[in-house]
């Protein structure tokens, strides 16, 4: 089910959702909380746009989503639904600070919380993913301060999709 043909999704692939990951209180995220199904190829079809891959989708449920959902098709609905609530600020491949991309995505949200914005970055400052945190309500809040990720100065280099 894998494919790289990003024709199949409309406007093509820019940024990708990894997954949604309840938290604890002390941060850590709940994995593998019960056996998990194989997902469907109906399910992988139906959220490819979303996340490129059938292993990704599969692994995202097995470790986190059977600690939130019921089911794959569950936490599918879900993901689509904060995935579609979003903009995201296009970028054009050159260097930019965490924090300048913080306010991006904080300025192409009205809502969003520059603090709930968290950028995950490589030891050689590449960006990694960006983490959009939400309350058990999924309301956008604050990240814990540890969770917040690069400190706004940090130049970091953005490979532009292939």
């Amino acid at each position: 089910a894998d494919t790289s043909d990003a024709s199949a999704c409309d406007g093509g692939r820019t940024w990708t959702l990894h997954g949604l990951w309840p938290n604890s209180d002390d941060g850590k995220h709940p994995r593998y909380c019960r056996p998990s199904v194989a997902l469907s190829e109906t399910t992988v079809r139906r959220n490819y746009c979303m996340i490129p891959s059938a292993r990704l989708q599969q692994h995202e449920y097995s470790a986190h989503g059977t600690c939130a959902w019921e089911s794959p098709e569950a936490e599918g609905d879900r993901s689509r639904n904060r995935c579609q609530g979003r903009n995201r600020p296009t970028l054009t491949g050159e260097p930019v600070t965490a924090g300048a991309l913080r306010d991006a995505f904080a300025a192409a949200n009205p809502g969003l919380p520059r603090g709930a914005v968290a950028i995950a970055a490589s030891q050689d400052d590449r960006l990694r993913e960006v983490r959009l945190c939400h309350d058990l309500a999924f309301k956008p809040a604050a990240c814990a301060p540890r969770a917040l990720g690069a400190r706004d100065d940090v130049l970091l280099t953005i490979t532009p999709p292939n």
